[in-house]
């Protein structure tokens, strides 16, 4: 089924697209700067988004470098993407591939402070080191047309933390080849987060 919301591209659209699932996503492993493939799910899932956003017609388009992310764009259509690392997904450091589930199980308040951005892993980036790497990617944007970002979980939790005040804690990780949208300007407002169909027509 289709979402519709009513978009106004003068005023500046934000098209956040997380990676399709990777191979340690589907194990459940947690990634951060880890580069692991797409899975044969993750790589239909960046093709459908590819179909979703066919009719776009983008002033800029970048990627976070990790492979996941690149892969992504390219069965999007996008071969020529600009390539910036600052969109890269928060460095997670020792926890790096281990499981998600082990680590809450191991304890639960150590992975809530981080998950709310509290606290870091040990030789993991702190939060306030993520933060100002998006800051600094996304301060130079333009506030009128479509803009696309191939990027991560963490990197699309924060950009809404940074550009609409949403508090981490409170926001669920984006699905796997996912669009979350924001209307940028001077009154960033978010149109949909997470959502794997929507109805981009007439924004060319």
């Amino acid at each position: 089924m289709w979402n519709t919301v009513p978009l106004r591209a003068e005023s500046g659209l934000l098209f956040l697209v997380r990676h399709g699932q990777s191979t340690w996503n589907a194990e459940g492993k947690l990634q951060g700067q880890a580069d692991p493939p797409l899975t044969p799910e993750g790589e239909n899932q960046a093709a459908s988004m590819g179909r979703l956003l066919a009719g776009v017609q983008f002033h800029d388009a970048v990627c976070s470098d990790l492979q996941r992310a690149r892969r992504t764009a390219l069965l999007m259509g996008y071969d020529r993407i600009h390539l910036d690392p600052r969109w890269r997904e928060i460095d997670v450091g020792a926890w790096s591939g281990r499981s998600v589930d082990a680590l809450q199980a191991e304890d639960q308040d150590v992975w809530r402070s981080w998950w709310s951005g509290r606290s870091s892993p040990p030789g993991g980036e702190s939060w306030d080191m993520f933060h100002a790497r998006l800051a600094e990617a996304l301060a130079g944007f333009p506030r009128e047309g479509a803009t696309l970002v191939v990027t991560h979980g963490a990197v699309i939790r924060v950009t809404l933390s940074l550009l609409l005040g949403f508090a981490l804690d409170g926001l669920a990780p984006p699905p796997s080849g996912s669009l979350t949208l924001i209307e940028t300007g001077s009154g960033p407002r978010l149109r949909v987060y997470g959502a794997t169909s929507y109805n981009v027509e007439g924004l060319r």
